[in-house]
């Protein structure tokens, strides 16, 4: 989660601020506020054109209703002990992403518990890795095959695994051979 310094006044958590230095060319950039700090707020991006290497996974801009932790945050804290588990794996996998693929731009649509991956920001784009929190246990996780590789249009190739780090590391896999992001 990215740290910014707070040089115009009082935030509350869920405010939107825009930020409009020490990031890029780009003159601002929106957040929605997670936590704050003496001299510091902790948020979430909302913009599209973000400088990679300092920013975190933003939620694509068709979705505005909330974050991509906030999203799984109300799943967290939900009644239903399924979906919260769910959430909290989701939260923890998201985290882990972002400390991962920073130099990577990627973008995330939720539907119901899943995410979904675009290499720019746009619906139009195919959804090229998907992530469905752990049921029994195990994360599935696909991806759309590449057309010059594909047995049929929009092959998907499809696995599950077991914990974060396993999650993470078939995320990795499938998000290069997916074609849609230059290997890391």
């Amino acid at each position: 989660m990215p740290t910014f310094v707070c040089d115009e006044g009082e935030r509350a958590v869920g405010e939107k601020i825009a930020v409009s230095r020490n990031f890029s060319r780009h003159s601002s950039y929106h957040f929605k506020v997670l936590d704050l700090h003496p001299a510091t707020v902790k948020a979430d991006c909302l913009s599209p054109e973000i400088n990679r290497h300092t920013m975190p996974i933003c939620r694509a801009s068709e979705q505005t209703r909330n974050t991509l932790r906030g999203h799984y945050e109300g799943l967290a804290s939900g009644d239903h002990p399924e979906a919260a588990e769910a959430g909290r794996l989701m939260l923890q996998l998201i985290g882990r992403m972002e400390d991962s693929f920073r130099e990577m731009p990627v973008w995330g649509l939720t539907s119901h518990y899943h995410l979904k991956l675009l290499a720019a920001d746009d619906s139009g784009t195919p959804w090229l890795v998907s992530i469905s929190p752990p049921k029994a246990g195990a994360f599935c996780i696909d991806y759309q095959v590449p057309a010059a590789e594909a047995p049929w249009p929009e092959a998907r190739v499809q696995g599950e695994a077991h914990g974060v780090d396993a999650a993470l590391e078939m995320i990795r896999t499938a998000m290069r051979r997916s074609g849609g992001w230059a290997p890391s």
